[in-house]
């Protein structure tokens, strides 16, 4: 996150709180620079045959296993007391992985925002060899 610009500083694998108390623990948290938000990620890896189902082409399968542990982890019970909490200023982004490296929804979001900023920033150094490169 500090590499891209986002934040001074993320801290990993921590416990967050709602307001009854109740805790979570997320993997990364950090203070967004542009928004002044607290970002909370937490990976997540979507298990099964997602190898087979990609590799039979049944996509539409792999994105629904992709999007419903998205879900799961956005509706539980902590981070949506966070989230619908008086005064608000958390972005709960779960990044969703699957073994074969199919990505969820919220995860590529979370990818292009993330570079966009890098590169408004100035933080956009993957490219620097070669400048007409946009993206990876």
């Amino acid at each position: 996150m500090e590499h891209l610009g986002l934040t001074d500083q993320g801290i990993i694998e921590t416990p967050i709180s709602a307001p009854d108390c109740t805790t979570v623990n997320a993997d990364v948290v950090y203070f967004d620079r542009a928004s002044g938000n607290r970002s909370v990620g937490g990976i997540y890896c979507a298990y099964g045959s997602d190898t087979t189902l990609a590799v039979r082409g049944e996509l539409d399968a792999v994105r629904a296993r992709l999007r419903e542990r998205e879900l799961a982890k956005r509706s539980h019970d902590v981070v949506q007391k966070i989230l619908n909490s008086e005064g608000n200023n958390t972005v709960f982004y779960p990044i969703v992985l699957m073994a074969s490296g199919g990505m969820g929804g919220e995860m590529v979001e979370y990818l292009k925002l993330a570079y966009e900023r890098a590169k408004s920033t100035g933080h956009w150094h993957m490219a620097t060899e070669q400048p007409g490169i946009a993206s990876t």
